[in-house]
């Protein structure tokens, strides 16, 4: 799997009778193997049902956060569990709060 992550740097400064814009893109590939994400998937799925029992009005963005990973990788995560039975949203997404179905979670 090939994941790549990009960077882009504004800057803009008077120059004469107009302004200089100058805009740096950098492009960061990072190749992912069969290997490791089998390997640390379980551990991050774990990680994330821990953080979601401690606080479960916990954000999406706050999980990427503590998980070190991206909120589209949270979200993936998300999706599985949700998929699998194992999480469940109550509510709607801004006042709702994640529940673990306890008879899942441990199958």
């Amino acid at each position: 799997m090939l994941i790549v992550r990009c960077s882009i740097k504004f800057s803009c400064e008077e120059s004469g009778d107009g302004y200089l814009a100058n805009v740096n893109y950098r492009e960061q590939k990072i190749e992912t193997t069969l290997i490791t994400t089998p390997i640390t998937t379980p551990k991050t799925r774990a990680h994330l049902l821990e953080l979601i029992a401690q606080n479960s009005r916990v954000t999406r963005e706050e999980l990427a956060q503590r998980l070190g990973i991206s909120i589209n990788g949270v979200k993936q995560h998300i999706l599985k569990l949700k998929k699998e039975g194992v999480l469940l949203r109550i509510g709607d997404n801004r006042a709702g709060i994640w529940r673990i179905n306890r008879e899942d979670r441990n199958a």
